[in-house]
């Protein structure tokens, strides 16, 4: 039983150290849920936060450091009264997190 699983316990552990990041929405779908559901379920097993008056959703640090989450800067345009770039950061789903959320989120249906 052990050998038979072995391939596959392998294939998860090449998975989880693989560069690379999702949105959430993708992760949704990779998961076999509807994204609002899996929004509200980061949100309640505290991975992801909104600052108060802000739309934006954040990755808890501890979740960061697990190395589940990473944060992206993405680029929005130039602000009219200070000709800056206005940057946002967007929460991704490591391949990591993704495995993590594939044996939490067995069996549940959206």
């Amino acid at each position: 039983m052990v050998a038979e699983q072995a391939p596959k316990v392998h294939a998860l552990e090449v998975l989880t150290e693989t560069a690379g990041a999702i949105c959430i929405t993708d992760a949704a779908k990779q998961v076999g849920l509807q994204p609002k559901v899996l929004f509200q379920w980061l949100q309640e097993n505290r991975w992801i936060y909104r600052r108060a008056g802000s739309s934006r959703w954040l990755a808890y640090q501890p979740r960061l450091q697990q190395g589940v989450l990473v944060h992206k800067l993405k680029v929005l345009g130039i602000d009219d009264d200070t000709g800056q770039q206005k940057v946002a950061e967007q929460v991704l789903v490591t391949r990591k997190g993704l495995a993590l959320l594939g044996e939490k989120l067995a069996g549940r249906v959206a």
